[in-house]
């Protein structure tokens, strides 16, 4: 048999020049990922760079070799030749590179806005209604990036048609036997890309962590295929998002139940609770005395959208953002070292007024059918006889905020539907200032007392201004759109303050200011505390103490204990944070941060950090945000407690919202209670 009927025939290179058609189109798509965020890759070694190009080469063809899979299996079998066969060969290929290409635009753009690659993030916001499809619109590089894709599919087709063309003088079929071979051979190549391009002598399976390599948040993430990382968290997605249902090699090892949970409650015990169901729950009546006010106050939470507090004069800001906020600071109490827990509006509402913490998976008031192992501020000032409305410029469906919140008691929720869409500025909606205004007319006639939370929205892209005479960055770069936006809301809140002491209001109310989630995208590190560290301001100069600046580590489900700490009196509530005002002098408080599946436990000193399912690693701080120093072999000892606590935190907080899971069997391993923990890492 001669030599050339072993020959690839005409399937097997119009495949094979396939692949190199989408290796090219991924890379050109990589490179742009990378020049787009060139910035970040500053100081980074030129090796650890190309290492990270070369690992993405591994993840573009892992999604592209499942892609030519069934052309692998079919083609050689079918004659190539006839129009029908033509047609659909040429279709297949345009339509994958069309939307591999589409979707790798759009994860620039996803990463620029998220700090991560596609994911189920992306999937729950697609059925959010016609706000999400406005954002997209009006997306300011909207048009570059449809450029962008035009340019690449048709530079893909060309390619295409060309490769039909030329392999035409290649026979559609060899002899049997090295037809079966080259199919064979095929098939073996492409199987490694279906079950993750597995490197047999190597037993290296391509998952997330065969990209994190560096100390560099987004070299790591430049060795990511977003299209890859969108395909595999969509699975568990829909198997189910809460960390319990994970397979076993991508999620914690878990302690039983009751070990954790017992971990939990000795963290949280600040030796005034009398826990009411100790084995199954964190319920709990906090025992306290009353308040010397001589009434009920009324409680107003202001839910500042994107306040950060690299943007706040009085958290260390320089650039003067934030003068009105800071005047108010100097007659309240500031929490300087206070932490989102997580990085959307859902998992802050939730932590805010719920006292739950932010779980990887989809937030808790979007699981419809989760059970709430929590009492909400609401509820719990229900049963004070307070009045209680939720105020909110846009529309309330958006997260399932109406759903949510009228579940907590709430006795309204004013939304568009309410407040009208005469007076909305940007596609968000009604601008913050005339929000304000109609809480301001709304308070003068409300039944007293009354709980009033305001969730503003102007400080969101695109960053609109409804009144210029605040602007003072005059260029059309996204950083001084931020900056501008950053200052109307500023001036907003002031109008909003200054509207309730003329009003009467001030005297009687004890204000909460807090965001939802901080701006990400900050710093080269994952998980950076910068882009979670956010402003907390107590305020109600009649009421509560003035000037008084906390330095302890808190976070957004500390709020409900702090605040009903201040109110005084007895409760029953089921939280997961402290009274931030009654921590001991050697207390330095913790957070726990999640985002798209990394998970953080920050204390005065220390940070773990764990990516779902990896081993994690302890920083201490220092050097600033950017410049941890990973002291997880000097602090062996100190790292497992820090990892034992955090998983025993999430743990039980996620098994408590799945109805069934918290009756399991209890095997004493010794439960870890912070102080311990905190003074084990100073050692």
């Amino acid at each position: 048999m001669k030599l050339r009927t072993w020959l690839p025939s005409r399937p097997f290179a119009i495949v094979g020049l396939s692949y190199v058609i989408g290796m090219l189109l991924f890379g050109v798509i990589r490179l742009l990922f990378f020049l787009h965020f060139s910035e970040m890759s500053k100081g980074v070694p030129l090796g650890e760079i190309l290492r990270a190009f070369a690992v993405g080469f591994r993840s573009d063809q892992m999604v592209i070799l499942q892609a030519l899979a069934p052309l692998v299996t079919i083609l050689p079998w079918v004659p190539n030749n006839v129009p029908v066969v033509k047609r659909l060969l040429f279709s297949y290929l345009i339509l994958f590179f069309a939307i591999s290409s589409l979707l790798l635009l759009a994860d620039i753009r996803f990463y620029h806005y998220f700090d991560t690659h596609l994911n189920y993030i992306a999937v729950q916001y697609v059925d959010q209604g016609p706000l999400v499809w406005k954002l997209i619109w009006t997306e300011p590089m909207l048009l570059p990036v449809v450029a962008a894709w035009l340019i690449l599919t048709c530079g893909a087709a060309i390619l295409v048609g060309k490769t039909y063309r030329r392999t035409a003088i290649l026979p559609n079929r060899r002899r049997f036997l090295p037809q079966v071979a080259w199919t064979f051979l095929c098939l073996f190549l492409t199987y490694q890309g279906v079950v993750g391009y597995r490197l047999y002598w190597g037993r290296e399976f391509l998952q997330w962590n065969i990209a994190y390599f560096s100390q560099n948040h987004f070299i790591n993430q430049l060795g990511l295929n977003g299209i890859m990382t969108l395909g595999k968290s969509l699975p568990e997605e829909k198997r189910n998002p809460h960390l319990v249902f994970l397979p076993e090699d991508e999620r914690f090892p878990f302690v039983d139940f009751r070990t954790a949970l017992d971990t939990v409650r000795q963290a949280l015990d600040q030796g005034n609770d009398e826990w009411l169901e100790p084995e199954k729950s964190l319920l709990r009546m906090r025992r306290q005395p009353d308040h010397n006010f001589g009434f009920n106050p009324n409680v107003v939470i202001v839910v500042m959208e994107s306040s950060t507090g690299r943007y706040t004069g009085v958290l260390g800001s320089t650039r003067h953002l934030t003068p009105e906020f800071d005047k108010l600071a100097g007659q309240g109490i500031l929490f300087t070292n206070f932490y989102a827990n997580g990085m959307r509006s859902a998992y802050g509402l939730a932590a805010i007024l719920g006292s739950y913490p932010a779980l990887p998976g989809a937030p808790v008031m979007m699981r419809y059918t989760a059970h709430h192992p929590f009492r909400a501020l609401t509820e719990i000032l229900a049963d004070r006889g307070y009045s209680q409305y939720f105020m909110y410029g846009s529309d309330a469906r958006f997260n399932n905020i109406d759903g949510f919140m009228r579940s907590k008691m709430f006795d309204q929720v004013l939304d568009e539907k309410y407040l009208g869409t005469s007076q909305h500025f940007s596609l968000w909606g009604m601008p913050d200032h005339i929000l304000f205004e109609r809480a301001l007319t709304m308070m003068d006639s409300l039944p007293r007392p009354f709980q009033m939370t305001i969730f503003t929205l102007s400080n969101h892209g695109p960053f609109d201004l409804p009144d210029s005479s605040v602007r003072q960055y005059f260029d059309a770069s996204d950083t001084s759109r931020v900056y501008n936006a950053a200052l109307y809301a500023d001036f907003a809140l002031g109008k909003f303050i200054k509207g309730t002491q003329r009003a009467g209001v001030s005297d009687s109310t004890v204000y909460v200011f807090v965001a939802d989630h901080c701006k990400g995208g900050a710093g080269t590190v994952a998980m950076q505390r910068e882009n979670f560290h956010c402003p907390l301001l107590i305020y109600s100069p009649k009421l509560v103490d003035k000037g008084l600046r906390i330095s302890q580590v808190g976070s957004q489900v500390d709020i409900l204990p702090t605040v009903m700490g201040i109110l005084g009196g007895n409760y029953r509530h089921e939280s997961w944070g402290r009274d931030l005002l009654r921590l001991s002098s050697n207390d330095p408080g913790f957070a726990v941060c999640s985002w798209a599946g990394w998970v953080s436990l920050v204390t005065g000193e220390y940070n773990y950090k764990e990516q779902l399912g990896y081993d994690g690693a302890l920083y201490r701080h220092g050097g600033g945000y950017d410049n941890p120093i990973d002291v997880s072999n000097n602090e062996a000892n100190a790292l497992q407690r820090y990892k034992f606590f955090l998983r025993s935190y999430l743990q039980s907080c996620d098994q408590l919202s799945v109805i069934g899971l918290v009756h399991q069997p209890h095997h004493d391993q010794g439960a870890v209670n912070l102080p311990d923990l905190v003074d084990t890492s100073r050692r």
